[in-house]
């Protein structure tokens, strides 16, 4: 596996095979899903996702940690992340636990996409260096 740094199109990690996307991950820990989920900026990046090909959104955390470290707002934002799971079916949430299991279904699921062969709509014109 090589690792380079370079802007994506969407996302926060890609896999790549001969210069074309393969799949993109969007990371959050919960703070942050919590803030994108209020501020709306979750539902852009959702978009964008949906655009990839194969995406996900994979979250450093339990979704039971929505109710415990946003008391009283925790099912308000459950709601929101509902109602954008339906809307977004192709870009699965994924709840990991903890950021060495979210790096951990990242990995496989990279793997599985670069065994796969199966190449996302990005190609690597869409993501300049």
């Amino acid at each position: 596996m090589e690792l380079e740094r370079r802007a994506l199109p969407a996302g926060d990690y890609a896999a790549m095979a001969d210069g074309v996307i393969l799949g993109v991950v969007e990371r959050k820990t919960m703070e942050n899903l919590a803030t994108s989920l209020s501020d709306g900026s979750l539902v852009f990046q959702l978009q964008r996702l949906g655009e990839a090909g194969h995406a996900a959104v994979v979250v450093e955390a339990s979704y039971p940690d929505l109710f415990r470290t946003q008391p009283g707002r925790g099912s308000w934002l459950a709601d929101i992340l509902g109602r954008l799971a339906a809307r977004y079916p192709e870009v699965p949430i994924i709840f990991a636990g903890s950021r060495r299991f979210a790096e951990e279904w990242t990995y496989r699921y990279f793997g599985a996409l670069a065994g796969d062969g199966s190449a996302g709509d990005m190609g690597a014109e869409s993501a300049p260096t």
